[in-house]
């Protein structure tokens, strides 16, 4: 049997994660391979049951009829841990200090009725107003001043990090694309696999796993071919360095 690609199908396929496999190679009678499935249950807006249950479906392609397994996974709340024991009772603390004697001297008197106002003097003449002046005439308007040289045009920024998208017809399909990411983007070998998610607002519209090749500049090619319409996506990879930790890089990826 000779094994080409591992699918991930169904209504709940964005939350289970496809991980390593060596089954990409011709497997003879009576061998076998390995390919692992992670569930991460993604969340679901609104409030979910007690128990969330996630289905899909793992499809093997290969060259005789295609087998599927069914993938269920039980997403449920965190549980809460049990409320701790109460405390003993701390001891009694010590006799505050004795306040200050009382003032012994009598309250004050009320005070005296307020005086009568005094009378109010004659106001004073108004004076005549002053005669208004005459409006001085307006001055002619300065000549405009010669426009300034333009200055010189700065150098351009450092391009930041981007994907770029390459495609080209090939043997094997009308179109083959591969993604470019900046140099140095990988840390892993030569020719590494790497499961992919390509998702729009919060949705994952494809998945499955691709080939990081190292060379000259990083790149990453799908092992199966998507429909996507035109706009942005955001491109997740996950893949494993040389000492074995998880590399996991976003990007956003534009379709024309």
């Amino acid at each position: 049997m000779t094994m080409t690609d591992v699918t991930l199908s169904g209504t709940d396929a964005g939350d289970f994660q496809l991980g390593y496999t060596n089954c990409f190679q011709t497997i003879a009678v009576g061998a076998q391979c390995r390919a692992t499935v992670a569930f991460a249950p993604q969340p679901k807006s609104g409030t979910p049951p007690p128990t969330d249950t996630r289905r899909a479906t793992l499809g093997l392609v290969a060259n005789i009829p295609s087998n599927v397994v069914t993938l269920t996974g039980t997403a449920i709340a965190l549980p809460a841990g049990p409320t701790g024991p109460q405390g003993a009772q701390g001891a009694q603390g010590a006799q505050g200090v004795p306040g200050a004697p009382g003032s012994n001297t009598g309250t004050t008197g009320p005070a005296g009725p307020a005086g009568a106002n005094g009378a109010t003097g004659p106001a004073g003449a108004a004076g005549p107003a002053g005669a208004k002046g005459a409006n001085g005439t307006n001055g002619t308007n300065g000549a405009a001043g010669a426009a300034g040289a333009q200055g010189p045009q700065g150098l351009p920024g450092p391009a930041g990090p981007s994907i770029k998208v390459v495609c080209k017809p090939t043997r094997k399909a009308k179109k083959t694309c591969k993604m470019l990411f900046p140099a140095n983007a990988w840390t892993a070998s030569s020719k590494a696999t790497a499961s992919y998610r390509i998702s729009r607002r919060n949705t994952v519209v494809a998945a499955g796993l691709g080939t990081v090749h190292r060379a000259r500049r990083s790149s990453f090619v799908l092992n199966r071919t998507h429909q996507l319409a035109a706009g942005r996506y955001v491109l997740t990879l996950s893949a494993s360095d040389r000492t074995g930790r998880t590399v996991v890089i976003r990007g956003t990826l534009r379709v024309r």
